[in-house]
């Protein structure tokens, strides 16, 4: 080994032991210090610090070394360290008391007790405290020491110890600690945040649980392998579990009939591998107690965080009732369109949006469209024109209005054919009150259509028969009275002449039977206006005592020719004066007595009368009409108020009549408001009984209508009369009716000259004929009416057209009376004396004419014997042959080439003037008794207003003939002067 070879192992051992006297101190260094202590105290202490490496061990690792020697009352401050701080380096201490100065003041009574704990009990001590600013700064160290000797009572003797300087580590520890305070608060916060998550979980947990148990819908899950992880309380309570936990690892064939597992599963499998849910699959499923139900099945599946398919939710709705529900709604609609489709009607359902809901298959089949296409297209895209736009407009008015529409309508089915329909649309109502659906109803009505048809062309031939009808009784009627009325009043001229007993009973039979004859004539005339409509009532005030009893004085002296007693008796709580028809009563009376008369042989016949009902304004009369005759037996009765029937044919040979008058009788009494009755037995007589409604009147009431009635005498003589009439045959016919009267007369030829000259002249009446040329009687009744009152200037229209429309539009214009041409002596003097009656008083003396029986006479048309009707002509014109024949040679001289004229008219085609010309010889021919030509005017004056080009032409030719027919015979008989 060389010298350097030595010298560095020399250097290598003293480096190792100063490098373990090192780590020794700095792991122990008290032990150290104890061992110099006891070697050499302060002076060794003082020695081994000032080796380098102790110094800087010092320095690095503590700020000073201390040593306190109890005996010396001294403390050793050694170290470099201190300087830093402000204080001696080396220094020595002589008290405890020295050093506190050092510490900072708070940390002196924290340092004396644990020093004063050290030096008495424990071997060591260690704090940590502040020492006093010296350098701006408060340092912190930390003070250890440790004792070395102690006496034998335990008395300290010897310590040693370190400042350890911790300014930094405070530093850091304080921060440390603020860090840590940070962390634990952020811990805290965090560990907050988990339990609210973990609880919001629970809480969801909890209410997720709480919406599966009460949700109507069983929920259930299941892993991949079929085993069930949880359920709802709904899956539980089917499946017949005590609690949702009892389903854990429980598979299907726990739950459902077995051989229906096999298709759950596999739905299951499906869900799981394709990843995609099955919704709404309705199953019908069977538990394992056979109860079966039908379910609506969605099968959905789980995932785990990272997408995977875990196993699968389901969800069973128990759709049972609904599924009945729905079979059974749909057997009710099956059975309504069954119902629909069986009815003989076309019907359909429209909603709001105008588009079909529903038809039936009769619509189907008459439009021609299937069922499918139609539900769905709107009424317009169905029924195009005016139809659909109807139909449309028809729903549309049924939404706003709530009200039901009948309608017909007309359509083409498919084939073309044109069919008719009466629909009845009604609305359908929702649970709010508005309209939801109309219901359209079309009940085909073609076949009633054409029955209409039928029956309206039925009508037209039945109304034409019955105006030809009516024509023939007017006509007949006409030619019957005519002669009627020279044989009545020739009779009665004759009887109140002397004459032989034997001339005088040939003279009252002719006069009894014309009477008769005239009655049934009067009863087959009104039994045909009974039938067709036209026979009315007038109901006036009038005295019903005094009509009774003018009655009973009659039938009084036609019973006691048979030697019957006749009594009439009037309770007393009749009413005199009633509102009512008196002659239709008077008519029903003596058709009741009379039979009562003419079938009883002995006994009586008794009248009576008492008010049955009293309703104040209105009042219920009964008569009674009792006799002791041949009686009826019920056959008898059940026909007895038939038209033409009698009792039996016997009963018509003895007793005579039509069998009209009871027919004629209980129509009248209905018309009245009332019924009659009947009870009789054969051989024990008859009670007839009937009743009438009538109003109230009063005493002047009824004596006013008397008066007005003309009933009363007057004096006509003087005054002033415009007659107005263009046909100047007319006027002279005209002015000998009214000869007799002494009237004042002035004539006009038109209507215009009639304005004028009543404007001009002071005229009590006018008598005003309607078709005038200039002016028509019309136009200037309006005119008259304009500046005079209907009681001012009475007008009475002439007129040849009698029909009521005619009368109704004269008395429309103001007129206030009517009389048909051709004119009736007696009609046109009772209208006179109506409109220009004064009182008797006033005149010396009176009309012997005033009086007439009827307030509106029935128009007489002209005889039909033989062309010229010579007695009627001569009646006209009040026997005066003369002026007859002037007035003839007046009328042949105008109208003889009439039909020359009317021919021109027809070539024209001009029928305004044909109409207005056949009238004027119409009119004419009928005042001068000239009845064919007169009828053949009327119809021609019709044609030509209807424009009948044909009719018209016939009837010229047949008036051609009239004509000369008339001309000739009017020359035969003044031949025969």
């Amino acid at each position: 080994m060389t010298l350097s070879q030595l010298m560095l192992v020399t250097l290598a051992c003293l480096f190792s032991c100063l490098a373990l006297l090192a780590l020794t101190l700095y792991v122990w260094p008290g032990f150290w210090l104890r061992c110099l202590v006891r070697v050499g105290r302060g002076r060794a202490l003082l020695a081994l610090l000032a080796l380098q490496p102790l110094r800087s061990l010092v320095c690095d690792r503590l700020l000073a070394v201390w040593l306190w020697d109890f005996e010396r009352q001294q403390i050793i401050l050694v170290g470099k360290g201190l300087s830093h701080l402000g204080y001696t380096v080396n220094k020595v201490v002589e008290s405890v008391d020295a050093v506190l100065p050092i510490v900072h003041p708070d940390d002196h009574l924290r340092l004396n007790r644990i020093v004063r704990h050290f030096v008495h009990h424990h071997p060591e001590f260690t704090i940590e405290c502040r020492l006093h600013r010296r350098l701006g700064r408060k340092p912190w160290v930390r003070l250890h020491g440790v004792s070395l000797l102690r006496g034998r009572k335990g008395r300290l003797r010897l310590a040693i110890g370190g400042v350890e300087d911790i300014s930094e580590r405070k530093v850091h520890v304080g921060t440390i600690a603020a860090m840590n305070e940070q962390l634990q608060q952020r811990l805290s916060q965090q560990q907050d945040q988990l339990r609210a998550t973990e609880q919001a979980r629970q809480d969801l947990v909890t209410r997720l649980r709480q919406v599966l148990d009460t949700v109507p819908v069983s929920i259930c899950w299941k892993d991949v392998h079929g085993n069930y992880l949880g359920c709802n309380t709904q899956f539980a309570r089917v499946a017949g579990l005590t609690s949702p936990d009892d389903i854990v690892g429980k598979t299907d064939y726990d739950f459902w009939w077995s051989a229906q597992v096999p298709e759950i599963l596999q739905e299951d499998e499906n869900v799981i591998s394709a990843g995609q849910p099955l919704l709404d699959l309705e199953q019908q499923l069977t538990l394992p107690s056979q109860k079966s139900r039908r379910l609506r099945c969605s099968h959905v599946p789980l995932r785990d965080a990272h997408g995977e398919c875990v196993g699968v939710l389901k969800t069973y709705q128990n759709v049972t009732r609904g599924y009945l529900l729905a079979q059974a709604s749909d057997r009710e609609q099956r059975l309504l369109q069954d119902v629909l489709d069986s009815t003989d009607a076309m019907i359909s359902l429209v909603g709001r949006d105008f588009r079909f809901v529903r038809v039936n298959r009769l619509l189907e089949s008459v439009v021609g469209m299937d069922r499918s296409r139609f539900v769905g297209k709107k009424v317009s895209d169905v029924f195009s024109g005016k139809l659909g736009e109807r139909a449309t407009a028809i729903v549309e008015h049924i939404i706003q209005t709530h009200q039901p529409v009948k309608e017909p309508y007309i359509l083409k089915d498919q084939l073309g054919k044109v069919r008719h329909f009466l629909a009845y649309n009604n609305p359908l109502f929702d649970e709010q009150g508005n309209v939801d659906k109309v219901i359209t109803v079309s009940m085909e009505i073609t076949q009633l259509k054409h029955a209409q048809s039928a029956l309206e062309e039925a009508r037209a031939k039945a109304e034409a028969a019955l105006q030809v009808k009516s024509q023939f009784l007017a006509n007949m009627s006409h030619e019957i009275r005519t002669p009627m009325n020279a044989i009545i009043g020739l009779s009665q001229l004759a009887l109140s002449t002397e004459l032989s007993a034997k001339t005088e009973d040939y003279v009252q039979k002719i006069h009894y039977s014309a009477e008769n004859l005239l009655g049934i004539v009067n009863d087959i005339l009104d039994f045909s206006k009974i039938e067709a409509g036209k026979l009315g009532l007038n109901p006036k005030p009038f005295d019903l005592l005094q009509m009774i009893e003018n009655l009973g004085s009659i039938m009084a002296l036609k019973a006691s020719r048979k030697r019957l007693a006749f009594r009439q008796t009037i309770e007393p709580n009749t009413p005199r004066f009633i509102n009512g028809d008196a002659l239709r009563l008077h008519q029903v009376l003596t058709n009741l007595i009379g039979n009562a008369v003419k079938f009883t042989r002995e006994g009586h016949v008794h009248l009576a009368v008492r008010m049955s009902v009293d309703m104040g304004e209105r009042q219920i009369l009964r008569f009674m009409v009792e006799d002791t005759g041949v009686g009826l037996s019920e056959q008898q009765l059940g026909q007895l108020f038939q038209a033409f029937e009698q009792a039996d044919a016997g009963v018509a040979r003895e007793y005579g009549g039509t069998g009209l008058g009871l027919a004629i009788s209980q129509r009248l009494v209905e018309m009245m408001g009332g019924d009659i009755r009947v009870k009789s037995e054969p051989g024990a007589g008859s009670v007839f009984e009937f009743t009438i409604n009538v109003g109230r009147a009063d005493a002047e009431a009824a004596n006013q209508q008397l008066q007005a009635s003309g009933d009363q005498p007057v004096d006509l003589r003087g005054a002033p009369v415009l007659l107005v009439e263009d046909n100047e045959i007319n006027q002279q016919v005209a002015l000998e009716m009214l000869a007799p009267l002494n009237l004042h007369i002035d004539t006009a030829r038109n209507g215009a000259e009639a304005v004028a000259m009543v404007e001009q002249g002071n005229y009590a009446l006018v008598l005003m004929d309607i078709q005038m040329p200039v002016m028509d009687g019309y136009t200037a009744t309006e005119k008259l009416r304009e500046r005079y009152s209907m009681e001012a200037l009475p007008i009475v229209g002439l007129t040849a057209n009698v029909l009521d429309e005619d009368r109704k539009r004269m008395l429309s214009v103001g007129m206030n009376d009517h009389i048909g041409k051709p004119i009736d002596r007696r009609a046109l003097e009772q209208s006179l004396v109506r409109w220009l009656a004064r009182p008797e008083t006033e005149h010396e003396t009176c009309c012997a004419d005033g009086q007439t029986e009827s307030a509106e006479p029935e128009m007489v048309e002209p005889g039909a014997a033989g062309a010229i009707d010579l007695a009627q002509g001569l009646a006209r014109v009040r026997g005066r042959q003369d002026r007859l024949y002037s007035l003839l040679d007046s009328f042949f001289a105008q109208y003889g080439k009439a039909a020359e004229q009317f021919d021109a008219l027809w070539t024209t085609r001009d029928w305004v003037q044909l109409a207005e010309q056949s009238h004027a010889v119409k009119g004419v021919a009928g005042n001068l008794a000239i009845p064919r030509v007169y009828q053949l005017c009327t119809q021609l004056q019709h044609q030509a207003e209807t424009s009948q080009v044909a009719g018209c032409r016939t009837t010229i030719e047949q008036l051609r003939t009239a004509l000369g027919d008339a001309a000739a015979e009017f020359e035969r008989l003044k031949g025969l002067e």
